[in-house]
């Protein structure tokens, strides 16, 4: 009679979202080496938000990572905005503020007066 086995439990990366057991987390990330706190996979949701909600939230989080932890920790919070720009939808507008400056066209000779947080690196 075999056994039923059950799986260990997977936990995934906040930085680069690879998953593994909770053993192989013991000292960090064994892909990236983050020491970011782990998600639990079987956590997720679907949740449902127009693009604009999304921008709102973006646009605190990024405001209160740089008040808070001043341009450190930033790899969780960057791949997750990185995972909401690739879902963007045709013709809405950028997720950050950030990314405005960025897409905005610049007039010959122009110099651009905008502060980019450490996230968003010129």
């Amino acid at each position: 009679m075999s056994e039923n086995k059950v799986a260990p439990p997977a936990l995934r990366c906040a930085a680069c979202g690879v998953s593994a057991t909770a053993e192989d987390f013991r000292s960090g990330c064994p892909f990236c080496g983050s020491r970011e706190p782990t998600h639990d996979p079987f956590e997720d949701v679907t949740i449902s938000l127009n693009w604009q909600e999304c921008r709102m939230l973006a646009e605190f989080a990024s405001q209160w990572a740089v008040a808070r932890y001043k341009a450190t920790r930033w790899t969780a919070l960057s791949n997750t905005l990185d995972r909401l720009r690739r879902v963007r939808p045709n013709g809405a507008p950028a997720l950050t503020n950030a990314d405005t400056a960025r897409e905005m066209p610049m007039m010959e000779g122009a110099k651009r007066r905008v502060t980019l947080s450490p996230e968003f690196p010129d």
